[in-house]
């Protein structure tokens, strides 16, 4: 593919996904848009090397694998950040995606984040892989070290521990594929 026609795919692959990766990667970061600032950026910048990779294996769907990379960017970032994810004090008008406030759903997104935050980090992976970055539950045990029926686990406490909640993340269009056990 010619360079000027990557940078056109790549231009509008980024206005189209920019502000769902960002909404995804502060959910799963569970309000802190520093972190997931960085996952995004960091996403982006492996998509335009793969775009650019002439001997890569073809991506089918960037929006998929941009959310896989962001979430994962995520996760690992959280892995070396010690205790509860801060909320006090947090400004969410600011670190609110665009999307949420035109839609006018910041209260959802901000009980979302708040209860994100308040799940165990073993959940929070679950849902983050299963449910935003699209991953069946063998595929995130793989990236969380554990077995696929452990990922299930995990997912059914975050779903019960969620509750009333779980239906507001579909509203906020942060979930790709809503399959009950993670699998697809």
């Amino acid at each position: 593919m010619p360079s000027d026609s990557i940078g056109g795919a790549f231009d509008q692959l980024y206005r189209a996904s920019y502000r769902r990766m960002l909404a995804k990667g502060i959910v799963v970061c569970g309000g802190n848009s520093a972190v997931a600032q960085d996952a995004v950026q960091e996403a982006f910048i492996r998509c335009w090397r793969r775009m650019n990779d002439v001997h890569g294996p073809p991506v089918e769907n960037w929006h998929a694998w941009l959310s896989t990379v962001v979430v994962r960017e995520c996760l690992a970032a959280l892995r070396h950040q010690p205790g509860t994810l801060p909320l006090e004090g947090r400004d969410f008008s600011s670190t609110t995606p665009e999307l949420a406030a035109h839609l006018d759903l910041k209260d959802a997104y901000r009980r979302v984040c708040g209860a994100i935050a308040q799940l165990s980090g073993r959940q929070r992976a679950a849902v983050a892989l299963c449910c935003m970055a699209d991953l069946d539950a063998k595929q995130a045990g793989a990236v969380m070290g554990v077995e696929a029926p452990t990922v299930r686990v995990h997912l059914s406490r975050a779903r019960k521990t969620l509750g009333p909640l779980w239906a507001e993340f579909d509203s906020l269009g942060l979930f790709d594929d809503q399959r009950e056990d993670g699998a697809r």
